[in-house]
């Protein structure tokens, strides 16, 4: 193994922190991310525009909750109720609420 003055050589990745894991050969040769230049971010645009449809999903129920229409909870569920849901896929949380909706309609009133 080379010492670190050595290996700094040009062409190689930055970042690499001197330390007994890995050299900087190997740092060079696992790191994909290269440097973002000014033309990178002059064609950059926000999330939102570049994939509507998936910001809209993931900030569909920070609005809801922002709204005051649902609340985040934490609570304790037998394994084998989270499992059934969960194995319906994806959006086994709708369902679970819905489920607990159509519960809660049928209690007495309060």
């Amino acid at each position: 193994m080379s010492n670190n003055s050595e290996s700094k050589k040009p062409g190689h990745a930055p970042g690499y922190v001197p330390n007994p894991d890995y050299t900087q050969d190997d740092w060079d040769e696992v790191c994909d991310d290269p440097e973002s230049t000014d033309d990178d971010f002059r064609r950059a645009v926000p999330f939102r525009e570049a994939f509507p449809d998936l910001y809209a999903s993931l900030t569909k129920d920070r609005e809801a909750v922002a709204a005051g229409r649902k609340i985040g909870i934490s609570m304790t569920l037998d394994a084998d109720i989270v499992a059934r849901f969960k194995a319906t896929g994806p959006g086994w949380e709708a369902r679970m609420s819905e489920a607990l909706r159509r519960a809660a309609d049928a209690l007495p009133p309060a």
